[in-house]
């Protein structure tokens, strides 16, 4: 074989191994729907102890890098003033304290890179959540999350000073 043809075949080589690992890579991404379930279980029984929201591994994990951000943000600003973040309690079920039960999430929307499912459960009342999520390099991310009477981006954006 001449050296130029050589060279092509291994150029087309070293695509098709890019190819090759970008589908192996998206083959081990859970579906959307598998990764809300899974963060719920977390929540489910009288013992259950939640997503521990307190470290960035566990914040990168469940969701965007713009809702990581934002709910950083909101952290440090209150620790410089001394006072409570505006986001106080868990916001995968809206509350500082939980007694879940009864969890389904059913999937409005999926598409390649957005999803939108609607998760309902009880936690001593029905609650019925609306999720986004993106889509990341290592899975699904939640975006935001609508709890009916808010949403979670509205609630940790800074709010200007009048």
């Amino acid at each position: 074989m001449s050296r130029p043809r050589f060279l092509l075949a291994l150029f087309i080589a070293a695509i098709a191994t890019q190819c090759l690992h970008v589908d192996f890579a998206l083959a081990n991404v859970k579906p959307s729907k598998v990764v809300l379930e899974d963060l719920y279980k977390l929540y489910v029984g009288k013992a259950a102890r939640g997503a521990q929201l307190s470290t960035w591994t566990e914040l990168r994990r469940w969701f965007s890098p713009r809702m990581v951000t934002a709910i950083q943000r909101d952290r440090s600003r209150a620790a410089k003033r001394h006072e409570p973040p505006l986001l106080d309690g868990d916001p995968i079920v809206d509350a500082q304290d939980w007694d879940i039960a009864d969890v389904a999430v059913t999937m409005d929307e999926e598409k390649q890179v957005t999803a939108r499912a609607t998760v309902r459960f009880t936690n001593g009342s029905p609650r019925v959540f609306h999720i986004d999520l993106v889509s990341a390099r290592d899975g699904w991310r939640i975006d935001d999350i609508d709890y009916g009477d808010h949403r979670l981006s509205s609630l940790i954006a800074p709010r200007r000073r009048r």
